[in-house]
């Protein structure tokens, strides 16, 4: 007959919440993983954000992290995997910080062109204060693209889509017009190409400076779209 084991190590071991393990260095092994975690992102950020990432190896990065070679594969399988995931974290702070400018500055959702102004300054203020973010978002980003390494339009599409639900909103008709989709790719295109070309120059502009030479194709993309969508509404 089966005797229930009352030890104190057999009661504590039913209560350790699950994943606990062993505590070693003051950390159970889910903690010591996101420590892990978080050692890589940062060696991650500094080696592709200075050179980048061909020239960077996974060996590299887990020294640099201080991380076991063996856990650093587990856990990202290749450089490119953990680039991606820097740059997909990168590009949810940029998000985060347009949308609380936008706010803190009583911006109106149908004020397209303050909208997009505010957006550009703010996008262009990030990367000059953060050149290694820069980097990575902007030059080695583009050479790699975000979930499929060979095709730099998913890149570029990253940057249209928080674009796309304002310019619906405000251009319902224009929308739906084939040529649209194109030319607002265009737009995300040429900004990411004046930010490789501000890079190269040192950041020698001001973002408001920058935001001001690129508002210049904004304006002529909205303008585009409120004749469209005057032509729509009176043809209707």
């Amino acid at each position: 007959m089966a005797t229930l084991d009352t030890s104190p190590t057999a009661i504590d071991s039913d209560l350790r919440p699950a994943g606990a393990g062993r505590v070693y260095r003051g950390m159970n092994p889910d903690e010591r993983a996101a420590d892990r975690r978080t050692r890589l992102m940062e060696a991650a950020m500094q080696l592709f954000g200075t050179k980048g990432l061909h020239a960077t190896t996974m060996r590299e990065l887990a020294a640099v992290a201080r991380v076991r070679m063996d856990q650093t594969t587990a856990m990202y399988g290749s450089k490119e995997a953990l680039f991606i995931e820097l740059h997909k974290s990168l590009a949810r702070d940029v998000r985060k910080a347009i949308a609380e400018d936008i706010i803190a500055k009583g911006t109106l959702p149908d004020d397209l062109r303050q909208v997009l102004k505010v957006a550009l300054v703010t996008y262009f203020g990030y990367l000059r204060t953060h050149p290694q973010a820069a980097r990575v978002l902007i030059l080695e980003g583009g050479l790699l693209g975000l979930d499929d390494p060979t095709n730099v339009h998913a890149y570029i599409g990253k940057y249209v889509d928080p674009l796309r639900l304002h310019f619906r909103r405000r251009f319902p008709q224009a929308y739906k017009m084939a040529d649209y989709q194109v030319v607002l790719s265009g737009l995300a295109g040429y900004v990411v190409s004046a930010c490789r070309c501000w890079m190269t120059r040192n950041f020698d502009l001001s973002p408001q400076e920058l935001a001001e030479h690129c508002m210049f194709s904004v304006m002529g993309l909205v303008m585009w779209l409120e004749a469209h969508e005057m032509a729509a509404a009176s043809s209707a």
